[in-house]
């Protein structure tokens, strides 16, 4: 075989495995596509759960947040891990400036005795994961925020099958359902409430959350979120099957009442950008800062 034909052999084969690998991707496509749906509901309150589970998950991980109030226009960056499934948060800096060695020795003496009481806590086996919106006090389940809220305050109007960063995934558009009985405050929210989710459909990890509030909400007279705001995150996969909010918004509420003409009073408003910046695993039980120890490390 001379060097011209061998090589025309080889664009040959090349041309070859592409058309059939493409064609393998049609075909692959053509088949989800022509699987069905599954009911929006139930596969909704699946995938909330699998959020709840993610809780656990989350409290064999030192992750590194970079936290924003818009308003106050302080940016923090904070290591966040768990011990005895209670949450301690490390400062490394403030408005992307490290902290001084003076500094990190108080912050360090303030993070072990933080750890030092929290081991003698009883353990908690489950604890909020973070990301989401909350309006009362304490810690949470997913399923509790406003995002999962919405799972149960509204109606699914739309379900699609698609592709979203390189994966399977179904999108399903909800609007909130104004005969739902809510009984919290974040329920209340979730009733105003239009836009969609995105569940990543191999690992029934929700990935994507957008809603848009499409009327004021109120609970007892107290205003709760005004009409327009947008909230919901993104989440990217951490380890095989294990996904995490990887930017959100929230907001935070003062006490200090705004007086409009005309209108009851307001509360002002804070909100906060919380961004994922890295994870990794470590050793719970070894007895020192776990950040000390890293078993491995993920980064987005």
């Amino acid at each position: 075989m001379t060097p011209g034909a061998h090589c025309r052999w080889m664009l040959e084969q090349v041309v070859l495995v592409v058309v059939f690998s493409g064609g393998q991707m049609a075909m692959q496509g053509m088949a989800q596509a022509s699987r069905p749906l599954p009911e929006p509901g139930a596969y909704l309150q699946a995938a909330s759960d699998k959020e709840d589970s993610f809780a656990e998950i989350r409290q064999q991980y030192l992750c590194v947040f970079k936290h924003t109030k818009v308003v106050a226009q302080t940016v923090r960056t904070y290591e966040s891990f768990y011990i005895h499934g209670h949450e301690v948060q490390r400062l490394l800096a403030v408005n992307d400036v490290l902290l001084s060695p003076a500094q990190q020795q108080v912050e360090e003496a303030r993070v072990r005795a933080e750890v030092a009481a929290d081991e003698l806590k009883p353990e908690v086996r489950f604890v909020g994961l973070a990301g989401g919106m909350y309006i009362s006090a304490g810690e949470h389940r997913w399923a509790q925020s406003v995002e999962g809220s919405i799972v149960r305050a509204a109606t699914f109007t739309a379900e699609q099958r698609g592709m979203y960063r390189g994966r399977v995934s179904i999108q399903i558009n909800f609007v909130g359902n104004q005969k739902f009985k809510a009984t919290t405050d974040e329920e209340r929210i979730a009733k105003v409430m239009a836009g969609f989710f995105i569940v990543d459909e191999e690992s029934g990890a929700i990935v994507r959350v957008s809603a848009k509030a499409m009327a004021d909400a109120w609970s007892q007279g107290r205003y709760l979120i005004p009409r327009g705001i947008d909230i919901g995150f993104d989440a990217t996969r951490i380890a095989e099957g294990f996904y995490l909010p990887s930017s959100w918004e929230s907001s935070r509420y003062a006490a200090t009442p705004i007086m409009s003409p005309g209108y009851p009073p307001r509360t002002y408003e804070e909100v906060e950008d919380f961004w994922l910046q890295s994870c990794r695993k470590y050793r719970s039980e070894v007895q020192i800062l776990p950040g000390v120890v890293p078993v491995e490390e993920q980064t987005k």
